[in-house]
């Protein structure tokens, strides 16, 4: 209690999964992953003011970069972490951050974003198990929805019932 905020240990506590960068896309996954797949989620944002407001909206998010060494050094309990996100703006921080968790020996699942292809063959080859495509996904997922707004559904998914059907 007597250390500064910045040099306290983060204790993910009983999170097994960390999502790095909650801004609209690590929130999609944050959101996603807690209350499709049932997980423990921690976020983890760089934003101090958007940091705040995600925990008044009742989300496990702490401040921290994770490009920094000394945030790496803080970081308790590991091991109970299956799935690290990485979700940041920029592809030079999720780089330096797979860079930290393949240096720290994480054993769990990688997942990455990436805008370029060339940013898609450098996760892949440094190691990141999943590699999400920015712009393909957003395009799927638009013509996901437009289909879905037009009453289209796609054929190896059923349409859920009416009431009364």
């Amino acid at each position: 209690d007597k250390l500064h905020p910045d040099d306290r240990h983060i204790d993910l506590g009983d999170a097994n999964v960390v999502v790095l960068g909650v801004g609209r896309l690590g929130r999609a996954a944050y959101d996603r992953l807690t209350q499709t797949y049932g997980l423990r989620v921690l976020g983890v944002e760089l934003d101090e003011d958007a940091v705040v407001a995600l925990q008044r909206q009742g989300l496990n998010v702490v401040h921290g970069d994770a490009t920094d060494d000394d945030f790496w050094d803080r970081i308790t309990r590991t091991h109970r972490v299956k799935i690290a996100v990485l979700a940041m703006p920029e592809h030079g921080s999720n780089r330096t951050a797979l860079e930290k968790l393949e240096a720290s020996e994480f054993e769990g699942a990688v997942a990455v974003v990436a805008q370029f292809p060339y940013e898609i063959a450098e996760m892949k080859h440094q190691g990141a198990h999943a590699v999400f495509h920015l712009y393909e996904g957003a395009g799927v997922a638009l013509a996901d929805r437009a289909a879905s707004a037009a009453g289209i559904h796609r054929p190896d998914v059923l349409p859920e019932a009416s009431p009364g059907d």
